[in-house]
């Protein structure tokens, strides 16, 4: 018994020794990534060191109380604000799983009975509605039965009276067109009469002066005996006139008509003109106003670039007064680390955000440019 109890203390020692070499292993492989990490980050240090020396600019105590300032600032809307705003809603959300954990557990069956109650409540609701559709359709067809019965109770006209009534209101209407036409004709015609015996009476006036119209109007050789030849003389000369007027008179009217055709284009065309005209001054108005618009947009964009340029040229120089302070001052390493790694971040950001507004420049003139050829355009249309 005693060489068995000896194999086992030296079985448990071994065991102890094979755990702790193996406590050591591992001890010794996480402090080799400890060192692998510490140097990865040194390098990472370092190499940040070397960008930082070659974009060192200084930095003032008055642009370090601000930053900080700043992130107090943050640090404190982030305590009061957002995180007891986190904590309400996942106080809700916490009510709301407490409130579904007492419900009691539905099974299968209960789900499955649950929707054949609703299969048959859903049927239920199908059949009230095709009772009520059945029932507006015996209502239609009842009242469209109740209007054929009255159909078929008057009594319709037959065919031959029928033909004789339309045949009768064919011919009215014809002789009503006809009288209507010839109603338009006449009152054009009698127009034309008037217009020519004004015509007429302005170049009578015009030609024969005043003086000499009671001369005139009695022929010399008139007397009583001739009277009767005298008027028929007259009315031929009349007859005459009226038929050398005749072709004026057609010729008038052709010419009129070609006026008032020639009057409604003008003035179509004229609409036209001015729609278009409005239309035009509309878009060049649009046009310049966002020419105008996007040149602000530009120069704004110039300020910002600018007020950028000068703010990253302030954080280097601040970036290498740190640097040149932390060689000299082991004390100050992790708060120097700290602001470089935010001075790093600015710096990242105002680049982007330089780079960003270079391309809204571009754009910015790119529009402009293809706004004023537009806008030049439209003048020379114009």
């Amino acid at each position: 018994a005693e060489p068995a109890l000896h194999l086992l203390n030296a079985c448990k020692l071994l065991r102890a020794e094979r755990d702790k070499e193996r406590d050591l292993i591992s001890q010794k492989e996480q402090e080799a990534d400890t060192i692998s990490d510490l140097q990865n980050s040194l390098q990472r240090v370092e190499r940040e060191l070397h960008t930082l020396e070659r974009k060192s600019i200084g930095l003032t105590p008055q642009i370090l109380i601000q930053h900080l300032t700043e992130e107090v600032t943050v640090q404190s809307i982030i305590v009061k604000e957002k995180l007891p705003f986190e904590l309400n809603a996942k106080k809700n959300r916490m009510k709301a799983l407490s409130m579904a954990k007492e419900y009691s557990y539905l099974g299968p069956d209960k789900i499955a009975a649950m929707r054949n109650d609703l299969d048959t409540i859903l049927k239920d609701i199908q059949n009230l509605k095709i009772e009520n559709s059945l029932e507006e359709l015996q209502l239609g067809l009842k009242e469209k039965q109740d209007y054929s019965k009255t159909l078929q109770e008057t009594l319709a006209p037959k065919a031959e009276e029928l033909k004789k009534y339309v045949n009768r209101l064919k011919t009215k209407s014809a002789v009503y067109k006809r009288c209507k036409m010839e109603i338009a004709g006449l009152k054009a015609e009698n127009g034309a009469l008037l217009r020519t015996a004004v015509i007429l009476d302005g170049q009578i006036t015009n030609s024969y002066p005043m003086e000499t119209v009671s001369k005139v109007i009695i022929p010399e050789n008139y007397a009583t005996d001739n009277a009767l030849a005298t008027n028929t003389q007259l009315s031929q000369t009349i007859l005459a006139l009226g038929t050398n007027l005749a072709p004026l008179i057609k010729e008038i009217k052709v010419l009129r008509q070609t006026a008032r055709e020639t009057n409604e284009r003008y003035q179509k065309a004229c609409k036209s003109h001015n729609t278009v005209e409005t239309s035009m001054k509309n878009t060049t108005s649009d046009l310049l106003s966002e020419t105008q618009r996007i040149k602000e947009n530009l120069i704004k964009n110039t300020e910002e670039k600018k007020q950028l340029q000068e703010r990253i040229a302030r954080m280097k120089i601040t970036e290498e007064r740190l640097r040149s302070e932390a060689k000299t001052k082991s004390d100050l390493n992790n708060v120097g680390k700290k602001l470089k790694q935010a001075l790093q971040d600015d710096i990242v950001s105002g680049e982007e955000t330089a780079k960003h507004l270079n391309k809204e420049r571009e754009r910015m003139k790119q529009y402009t440019a293809q706004y004023e050829i537009q806008t030049q355009q439209w003048n020379n249309i114009i």
